[in-house]
Order: C-alpha cells, then sequence, then structure tokens
C-alpha cells in the first residue's frame, strides 16, 4: 500500500513537519528519525482489544481535518489510520 522506502520516508518527515506545526512545536526537523523505524505487524485489535480500537475509531471522527494529516488522496501519509 505504501510506494518505495523514499516515498514512506518522505510521507513520515511530511507528518513529522505537519505535527510539529500544527503543535507548534519549534522544531520538526528530524533528518534521522526514521532511520531505524520497523513497519508494525501487529493487529491494533489484538494488542488494544476490540473494545479499545472501536472507540479509537469513533473520537478519531472528531479529528478530521487534522489526522491523517491533510494532503491529496494517495499520498503515503494519507493512509496512517491509527
Amino acid at each position: 500500500h505504501y510506494g518505495s522506502e523514499h516515498e514512506v520516508k518522505a510521507a513520515r518527515k511530511r507528518v513529522l513537519s505537519y505535527l510539529t506545526e500544527f503543535l507548534r512545536w519549534p522544531d520538526g526537523d528530524c533528518p534521522q528519525c526514521f532511520d531505524d523505524w520497523k513497519e508494525s505487524t501487529k493487529d491494533p485489535r489484538e494488542v488494544l482489544g476490540v473494545e479499545n480500537v472501536s472507540l479509537m475509531m469513533e473520537h478519531k471522527k472528531f479529528l478530521e481535518g487534522i489526522w491523517p494529516p491533510p494532503g491529496d488522496d494517495g499520498n503515503a501519509e494519507q493512509q496512517c489510520g491509527i
């Protein structure tokens, strides 16, 4: 569902930039933040429980326009669910 490794890193950088701007943090630059990042293979329903994921998804509706970060449909950062 993601593109190349370069596209994924670029999307993560854009998400970090968006979050730092949204939260008004002074510095959003972190060139090596995702160098050792590993994709999770966990199922959130197994880890958090179905009830908690359902509640989280309900609360996520209040973040429309904030999360996932705004951008064009099809951008890698738009694929962030939870």
